[in-house]
């Protein structure tokens, strides 16, 4: 990749292993509050792999400690409450155009916990959320909690700009290299941290 700064790891969720650039310090500084978006190549963002990622970072983040809100931001195709075995009940949409209250749309979720916020009534326009002013007031909310957010947010979710725009620090999903290189170059990421996915001997021989 021809960035300034490129950082990207090969991911297996299902290993038990976290790479280095995926831990809370290597992102956030100070004790881990803050905004993190997680930022799905299209290649990827109809796969198993990419949901099971996101879960699987906000499941090791708990597990050190760190009150953890994943939210899921497909807001036009809902993927993560069916990877985590939930319904897609109240969730962002909600919040964020209803004035949910947070507490009535998070979800607990494992062993430790973290908290789950699932789309909601998809969106055929999800700039009425993206582009929110109503967003600011749930990260505040969050924030005061001392929790971290993680958005699972599709690259080419109109208004995701904003959201980017809006975070402590970003990080990539994508199938491989090539994919997290345009992902970067759309969101002119200099700094660019991601995972990508391990797909064994076909990436080795690579």
């Amino acid at each position: 990749m021809d960035r300034g700064h490129s950082r990207l790891y090969p991911f297996d969720p299902d290993s038990g292993r976290l790479p280095v650039i995926a831990a809370p310090g290597a992102l956030l500084s100070g004790a881990g509050k803050g905004v993190v978006t997680l930022i799905v190549a299209p290649d990827v963002i109809r796969s198993s792999w990419s949901s099971t990622a996101a879960v699987a970072l906000a499941r090791a983040w708990s597990g050190k400690g760190h009150r953890v809100v994943l939210c899921d931001l497909s807001l036009t195709w809902p993927v993560l409450h069916k990877t985590l075995g939930l319904p897609n009940a109240l969730g962002i949409v909600d919040v964020v155009l209803r004035e949910a209250p947070i507490p009535s749309v998070a979800q607990q979720v494992g062993t430790p916990a973290f908290q789950f916020v699932s789309v909601g009534t998809p969106m055929e326009d999800p700039t009425e959320v993206t582009l929110s002013d109503e967003w600011a007031t749930f990260v505040e909310e969050v924030g005061d909690a001392q929790a971290t957010i993680l958005f699972y947010v599709p690259a080419d979710l109109p208004g995701v700009d904003a959201l980017v725009a809006r975070s402590a620090a970003t990080l990539l999903l994508a199938g491989d290299p090539t994919e997290a290189e345009w992902v970067a170059q759309s969101f002119a990421l200099d700094d660019v941290a991601g995972l990508v996915e391990d797909r064994g001997e076909e990436r080795a021989q690579a």
